[in-house]
């Protein structure tokens, strides 16, 4: 059924008047869709070799442009670091355009927003796939390889309607520069944060930007302020004590004795930004969404007061975020409409159909799958296999392990065919799931599919039972005792199989 948890938008957003806005040549560039690379590194070189006393509006521009392919993997790897850098120096510069009258928002607001992404990011966010494969291929404490030419951006290859979307967005911080000259300023809208920025990542000056590009009214800040805030983050990441020195005495007090207090204080603030990003002329559905979650969860805001779980408010919420095309809130509601599983979403199934129909449609990966599964029990399979090689398309673990699945066993109408079998295996399983983990590490082996390799079957069956899984830790013990793929051990295998059966008699609720 849907999950019931905060969201937050992974993908480093570019928003409009802070895209690349190098020169015509890069333009040319991106519409042609294979010089991103060589224009990268033209930035690369020019930056690497400007004056380190001087900073002018062709050096902002250059760093405006690398930043973004930095922190967007355009034109090579994605390099949070590069891209904080570049941008800290156009902030520092307060080159940054901030004419509000352009494009409905403040530059500096804009620029806060991305320093303030890359300051607040957890290391090695979205790279999770990557450590699965390092894993599986033994690689785990190789260096990373280094970033080179590509035509990819975040693994997908530039198409034509990413070059225009970029060239758009170049388009139209040139048309903000142009306007802020002619007006001979830029105005000083907003007031900017006092701390200066600093060398590497600052969680706590993040937040702080994140802050300021709420408060200038910028709905995604203000949701992924809410996340933080109710996902517990400020509260982790908030200075526990302060310090003080008189003579050669050193004190140091609590910033706040209550932990709980504090908690609610931050869920507080979380909900109120959700609440604030619902308002105006361009409501956020993330924010309903999320408060549609609170009221379905119910949170505690504040010491001995509780946001009470209203169903049938989070009903309300849900249809506010669907009416603004939001393909979870579609799916919730759809999924309960046709269940009856979901408290305050009464029974309809023409609706609940309609509506995971329209999510799919929004490339819902979850909606997407359940319509496969709607269409195997009702035994269209040409309808299934449709909707199931979507899902796989936009990389639904449990639709590529279904699909994996399929083609080896030769299922629901497909032709047996082990290579393809063990090939959506491996997509399945750097998502680790479980179940897929576990086929591979058979697939390898017993070469089905595939070359035979115990090495990789004994590291997929690893990988699978830190997750859980008995069979994958039965099959280790056999490994362990036989020895292959590992150093034999026998007092390994006891153990290995100790914890199996452990885990077996809490699954069936042995005490």
């Amino acid at each position: 059924g849907p999950s019931a948890r905060g969201r937050t938008r992974a993908v480093l957003w570019a928003p409009p008047g802070h895209r690349a806005v190098h020169i015509d040549r890069l333009l040319e560039g991106v519409t042609k869709g294979g010089a991103l690379a060589a224009q990268r590194g033209e930035l690369e070189r020019a930056v690497g070799s400007r004056p380190a006393d001087a900073y002018d509006t062709a050096m902002r521009d250059e760093d405006l442009a690398l930043g973004t392919m930095a922190a967007s993997a355009l034109g090579g790897s994605r390099d949070p670091d590069l891209a904080l850098q570049c941008f800290t120096r156009v902030w520092e510069s307060g080159a940054g355009t901030r004419d509000q009258a352009v494009e409905g928002e403040s530059g500096d607001v804009s620029l806060a927003l991305q320093l303030a992404l890359l300051h607040v990011e957890e290391d090695g966010a979205g790279d999770e796939e990557s450590k699965v494969e390092a894993l599986l291929e033994g690689t785990e404490d190789d260096a990373p390889p280094p970033g080179g030419a590509s035509r990819k951006h975040g693994g997908e290859e530039v198409t034509e309607d990413m070059a225009k979307a970029v060239i758009k967005d170049i388009r139209s911080l040139q048309r903000q520069v142009r306007k802020s000259q002619v007006q001979g300023r830029p105005v000083a809208a907003l007031l900017r944060p006092a701390k200066p920025l600093q060398e590497g990542k600052d969680r706590l000056l993040g937040v702080e930007l994140l802050r300021f590009a709420a408060e200038g009214g910028h709905v995604d800040a203000q949701v992924m302020l809410g996340n933080l805030a109710v996902s517990g983050k400020l509260l982790e990441w908030a200075p526990k004590t302060a310090t003080s020195v008189a003579g050669n005495l050193v004190e140091v007090r609590p910033l706040f004795l209550d932990t709980e207090k504090k908690a609610a204080a931050f869920s507080e603030e979380g909900i109120s930004w959700y609440k604030r990003a619902t308002e105006g002329l361009a409501p956020h559905p993330d924010a309903w969404f999320n408060l549609g979650l609170l009221h379905y969860e119910g949170r505690m805001v504040s010491k001995g007061l509780k946001l009470p779980r209203d169903p049938a408010a989070s009903r309300e919420c849900m249809e506010q975020a669907a009416a603004l095309g939001d393909s979870s809130a579609l799916y919730w509601l759809g999924f309960g409409a046709l269940t009856s599983e979901v408290d305050g979403v009464e029974e309809d199934a023409d609706t609940g159909l309609a509506r995971l129909t329209a999510a799919a449609d929004l490339h819902h990966p979850e909606a997407t799958y359940y319509l496969a599964m709607l269409r195997r029990e009702t035994g269209d399979l040409e309808g299934m296999r449709s909707f199931l090689e979507r899902a796989v398309e936009l990389r639904h673990a449990e639709a590529e392990f279904c699909l994996a699945d399929c083609c080896f066993h030769g299922n629901d109408g497909y032709q047996v065919d082990a290579p393809k079998a063990a090939r959506l295996y491996t997509r399945a399983a750097r998502q680790r799931h479980v179940s897929a983990l576990c086929c591979l590490g058979a697939c390898y082996y017993h070469g089905l599919g595939v070359s035979r390799d115990l090495h990789r079957a004994f590291r997929a069956y690893q990988i699978a039972a830190e997750e859980g899984s008995v069979p994958a830790m039965r099959n280790l013990a056999g490994m362990h005792s036989a020895g292959e793929g590992c150093d034999k051990s026998e007092s390994a295998a006891k153990y290995m199989l100790k914890v199996a059966n452990e885990a077996e008699q809490a699954e069936a609720g042995v005490p």
